[in-house]
């Protein structure tokens, strides 16, 4: 007699509804990325799809013949390949859209004070190195070290908060914005460790839970906030690395 489990029609229904949510998801993701690429990158993006497909596919029937065989084999396949290739898609037009992402070099600053036995002297001087930052950013601050592996996937400029966020090809993300007097920012602290730490000449407060570290700080008439879903090392790493940049 064959040990293979059938699934009871209440099985059956939460798994093809939540085949389907997650497919739809992706999807709508999928979508909205490849609506943003010239015709050259999605046709690249699609010749992608064409040449692993079939390597899917056997990825696709290992994974379900660990659990599955026969009927319900054939009944969960086809979703899943076409949620594969929708991950596919997405992350090569996440790597195409990352390339493109138009960035410019700017000088950092330092504060000067000189004293002499006349006078002072105050004031903002250049220093020789630069950085990255986004095509139009208009905030004093950003951040100088950005993780191997990341690129930007969004940047956006509402209600006094300047944001951009970088994403890796696993998913992780790490954002930084720089808020205004007008603004209010909410975090996740659900089940959060909170402690202090020391940023430049402000203390910070870290926010660390099971998605996300969460680094928030003042600098004048300014706050600023650095989120790594990835460590709270890097979130540190990258809080303690934002400058002053020459706009």
């Amino acid at each position: 007699m064959s040990n293979e489990h059938v699934l009871t029609p209440e099985e059956q229904y939460e798994a093809a509804a939540l085949r389907l949510a997650i497919y739809r998801n992706i999807q709508e993701e999928s979508k909205k990325l490849m609506e943003s690429l010239s015709d050259e990158d999605r046709e690249k993006a699609d010749q992608f799809a064409k040449e692993t497909y079939a390597s899917s596919l056997r990825q696709a029937q290992k994974m379900l013949r660990r659990k599955n065989t026969g009927k319900n084999l054939r009944i969960i396949l086809r979703p899943l390949v076409a949620v594969l290739l929708a991950v596919m898609i997405l992350n090569f037009g996440l790597t195409i859209a990352a390339a493109s992402s138009q960035t410019v070099r700017n000088q950092l600053v330092r504060f000067l004070l000189n004293i002499n036995s006349s006078y002072a002297t105050a004031g903002y001087e250049s220093v020789d190195e630069s950085i990255e930052v986004p095509s139009g950013w208009n905030e004093s601050y950003y951040i100088s070290y950005i993780p191997e592996g990341y690129h930007i996937d969004k940047q956006t400029r509402d209600n006094d908060v300047s944001f951009v966020e970088y994403r890796n090809q696993t998913g992780k993300k790490l954002s930084f914005q720089v808020c205004g007097l007008n603004s209010t920012t909410n975090v996740d602290a659900e089940a959060a460790k909170v402690t202090t730490e020391k940023i430049g000449e402000s203390t910070a407060t870290v926010i660390i839970n099971s998605s996300q570290t969460s680094v928030i700080w003042q600098v004048g008439d300014r706050y600023i906030v650095v989120i790594s879903t990835e460590s709270e090392d890097l979130a540190l790493a990258v809080a303690k690395s934002v400058a002053l940049v020459k706009k």
